[in-house]
This record gives C-alpha cells, sequence and structure tokens, in this order.
C-alpha cells in the first residue's frame, strides 16, 4: 500500500490537530488518574481549541487561495520532485554528494568530539547531560540534520543511512530526546516524498521513534541521581505532557 498513489498525504497540516488531541490525550492519566500533577484551568482547552480552530481555517484558506489564484489543487496527488535514482557502493560519487557526505561526517566528528571532551555519556549521567549542550554540539547538530536530509533526498545510495544511523545514535548518548526524535522525523518526512514507501516501514519508522522517545527518556531520567521516581517509561510519556501543558496553563493565567 502506497499512501501517495491516493489522496491521503501521511503529512498533511492537519494531521497537527489529530497530534495535539492526542497530546492531551496522553496527559490526562497524569491530572484525573494518577493525580500525579494539578489538573489545569479550563482556560487550557479554550485557548487550545481556538488555536486548532484558527489553525484548520487557515489550512482550508491557504489550499482554496492555491487553487482558485494558483490553479494547484492541494488535494492532488502528491509528485516526487527528486525522484534519486538507486545507487550501489560502487557507483562513482559526484562532486555535490562528496560535499553533503563530507558534511554529514564533519557534523558526526564534532559530536564525538564532543562527548569525548565531556569525558563520558551524558545519557548516563546528569551531570553530564546539563553540560552536553555545548557550542560544538549545536554547531555539529546544524551541520549534520540538513547535511543528511538533503543527501537521503537527493542520492539513493543504501551505504548513507549508516550514516543516518551512526549520527542518531551520537545524538541519542547526549540525553536528549528532541534531536534524536528530529532526525529520525525529518528522515522520515524525506523519504516518504522522495521514494516509494510503503506502508510497513512508515508504521516501524513510527514505532522506531516511539521506542526512542520512550528509551532516552527514561533512562536519562533514571540517571538523575537526586530524583527519585516511580513512573514506569510510559506513565513518564504521559507525565512529561501534563507537565508541559501545566506549564502553558500558568502561562495563560500570568
Amino acid at each position: 500500500m502506497n499512501f501517495k498513489n491516493g489522496n491521503f498525504d501521511l503529512f498533511n497540516p492537519l494531521i497537527l490537530v489529530v497530534m495535539t488531541i492526542l497530546f492531551l490525550i496522553i496527559a490526562m492519566p497524569m491530572w484525573y488518574f494518577y493525580q500525579e500533577l494539578p489538573s489545569p484551568n479550563l482556560d487550557l482547552y479554550l485557548y487550545i481549541g481556538l488555536g486548532l480552530l484558527f489553525f484548520i481555517f487557515g489550512v482550508f484558506l491557504s489550499n482554496y487561495i492555491l487553487s482558485k489564484k494558483y490553479k494547484i489543487d492541494a488535494n492532488s496527488n502528491i509528485k516526487k520532485v527528486l525522484n534519486p535514482e538507486k545507487l550501489s557502493l560502487s557507483d562513482s560519487y559526484s562532486r555535490n554528494e562528496l560535499i553533503l557526505v563530507g558534511l554529514v561526517l564533519l557534523g558526526i566528528l564534532l559530536q564525538v568530539i564532543n562527548i569525548v571532551l565531556l569525558g563520558g555519556i551524558p545519557l548516563f549521567s546528569a551531570t553530564l547531560k546539563a553540560k552536553a549542550a555545548t557550542k560544538i554540539w549545536l554547531i555539529s547538530y546544524i551541520i549534520f540534520l540538513p547535511s543528511i536530509n538533503l543527501l537521503l533526498a537527493r542520492y539513493n545510495r543504501k551505504s548513507h543511512y549508516i550514516l543516518l544511523l551512526i549520527g542518531l545514535v551520537l545524538f541519542a548518548l547526549t540525553g536528549y530526546r528532541t534531536t534524536p526524535i528530529a532526525i529520525m522525523l525529518s528522515a522520515l518526512i524525506t523519504l516518504y516524498y522522495t521514494r516509494d514507501v510503503d506502508l510497513k516501514y512508515i508504521i516501524l519508522a513510527i514505532l522506531a521513534i516511539a521506542v526512542v522517545l520512550l528509551a532516552v527518556g527514561f533512562i536519562a531520567v533514571q540517571a538523575i541521581s537526586w530524583q527519585h521516581w516511580s513512573l514506569n517509561p510510559v506513565e513518564l510519556v504521559s507525565y512529561r505532557a501534563a507537565f508541559t501543558l501545566n506549564v502553558l496553563s500558568k502561562a495563560i493565567e500570568n
């Protein structure tokens, strides 16, 4: 099954509406069942609801403008722009591909240097994690993320997935969930729009993102020696979601 052969776009902007509602549902157990956190003010739901309504209106308005003014059907089949030809390891590398590979390797090297300078793996040490977000880490991430996506989008060579995996592991070792999740999600979106990706691979990728989210978050929390958590990895996700929304609720109140 290929979603792109039909009129369904897996990364349609309206998916954000579903994800927002899902985020709320995930947070609710910590408010109303476990009662680990205080339940938010009703204004939170009002503001989120209004935000979603304006967002939906903006999506449909954009589609209307595209169809009427620019004659672009937003619901038409998605066409791959790049559609890169499959390349084997023995096929020659173009200059642009070598530049992108070099940038990816530079990002990986900088991240290795960052971990070495820290003197350990931040994922397993809260003290090191607090120091992991260095300028070297930031530069390596800024270089790696766009470079690996451009490389995957433009050149269909299996060896590039090894570079993706190495970078993913290295950034996961810093103990931050956002960076590896962004790498995995951006790579999934890139491949979705430049390859004929089967449904099973999309599901596996989404499951992998969920596993990384749970694993990195849980291990990092357990490494904080001055905190004692009784929550399991799944409950911890609910706690994080509820805590984030509570912060938003407080911001609304103020």
